[in-house]
């Protein structure tokens, strides 16, 4: 799959260009000539998931100011959209992990929860707030059909693309990994290396989703673990961790020294996954 242009300007890692770009596609006045196509398509993706609200503002208002990175109480916020009695705040993650804590802190009229994948946010942060992926961004990209002789048809064709590789390349960390079928690692390593841009940071991010996936699919309905509670985030050395803090000494064994020291200080116990080289390993069989 070629290179697009947000690999060769080394734009795809970059949180705030996403933002820009979305934001500009949800502006009915931008220059992409959509009009307002784009914004009523996100729209109604919100009210399928039960979230009325925007697609309200946009019937019922006279004033729509699509912002980016504008500062309030609490922070920054990534998308704003303004009407005539409310603002919207849109909080997007990429290639970081959004949580609850973040978005309650915000005093925007409604919030909305944009993230890259399905474990770009923590459960109780989705359970609160509406959440779009990327994958429906696409969805709505590749429903729009692009107007003739506009300048920025190549802008939003490329942007397409980039989703589409980005995309697969989860779906392909499903079959590999989860479905155990090793043959599309070969697959994984060869569009990553095609776009030319992927960082260490890039890779990380792909194998926390990688254990997220795992766990979701061999260990969270385990009765040795249920009831845990579970965090991820990404190691900036070697590259993801998921720990389970909790007290299982009745569930497993463990090392007289570790028992008398938990019973002692009265401490949790961290179980520490970590992948090295993860998705980009050079032996899959190892």
């Amino acid at each position: 799959m070629p290179q697009t242009i947000i690999d060769i300007l080394k734009k795809g890692n970059q949180e705030l260009f996403h933002s820009s770009l979305i934001a500009w596609l949800l502006n009915p006045k931008g220059e992409h000539g959509l009009g307002d196509v784009f914004l009523n398509h996100f729209a109604e993706k919100l009210n399928e998931k039960g979230y009325s609200e925007l697609k309200n503002n946009i019937k019922n208002s006279s004033k729509f100011l699509v912002l980016t990175e504008t500062k309030h109480t609490g922070g920054r916020y990534d998308i704003e959209i303004v009407t005539d009695d409310s603002n919207i705040l849109i909080e997007n993650k990429t290639k970081t992990i959004g949580g609850l804590s973040q978005l309650n802190k915000y005093k925007a009229s409604f919030k909305i929860a944009l993230g890259f994948c399905e474990v770009s946010y923590s459960e109780d942060a989705t359970t609160k707030y509406p959440f779009i992926t990327y994958k429906d961004i696409m969805d709505i990209l590749s429903k729009i059909p692009l107007p003739e002789k506009n300048d920025f048809n190549i802008l939003v064709d490329h942007y397409r693309r980039f989703l589409t590789r980005e995309l697969k390349i989860l779906d392909l960390i499903c079959e590999c990994y989860a479905n155990g079928d090793i043959e599309k690692h070969t697959e994984i390593k060869k569009l990553i290396s095609e776009s030319g841009s992927y960082t260490k940071n890039d890779c990380r991010f792909l194998n926390l989703y990688l254990l997220e996936k795992f766990r979701l699919t061999h260990i969270k309905n385990n009765p040795n673990w249920q009831n845990s509670i579970w965090e991820a985030n990404k190691n900036m050395q070697s590259g993801v961790w998921l720990a389970n803090p909790q007290q299982m000494t009745n569930k497993f064994s463990f090392f007289p020294e570790i028992k008398k020291l938990c019973k002692q200080e009265s401490g949790n116990l961290w179980f520490h996954i970590e992948l090295h080289e993860g998705i980009m390993t050079e032996n899959i069989n190892r």
